[in-house]
């Protein structure tokens, strides 16, 4: 059997608090069915699936740049007109330079 190592610095025994052999009494005491394992994976499997629809819905609404003009139309025609009253303003003021 290899030597237990989790009680180095900064591993996880070490960090809970706890002497490698505590560490190695809790883990028996914590010992899990192999059914138990399978109903633990299946349902972390089942949430993961759960997370990456929902990660799929918000980079979906995020990356739409359609849906975002459309939700926001006034503020994209007031931010143009803006932008071109400064342009114009711009213009003419390079124009009376010249002249």
């Amino acid at each position: 059997m290899a030597p237990d190592t989790s009680a180095e610095v900064g591993g996880p025994a070490a960090q809970a608090g706890r002497t490698p052999a505590e560490t190695r009494r809790s883990a028996a005491q914590t010992q899990r069915t192999p059914a138990e394992i399978r109903d633990s994976i299946e349902s972390n499997r089942m949430e993961l699936a759960r997370s990456l629809d929902r990660l799929r819905g918000e980079v979906a609404y995020v990356t739409d740049w359609r849906g975002h003009i459309e939700r926001h139309r006034s503020e994209l025609m007031i931010g143009a007109a803006v932008v071109g009253l400064a342009l114009g303003v711009r213009m003419l003021r390079r124009r009376r330079r010249r002249d």
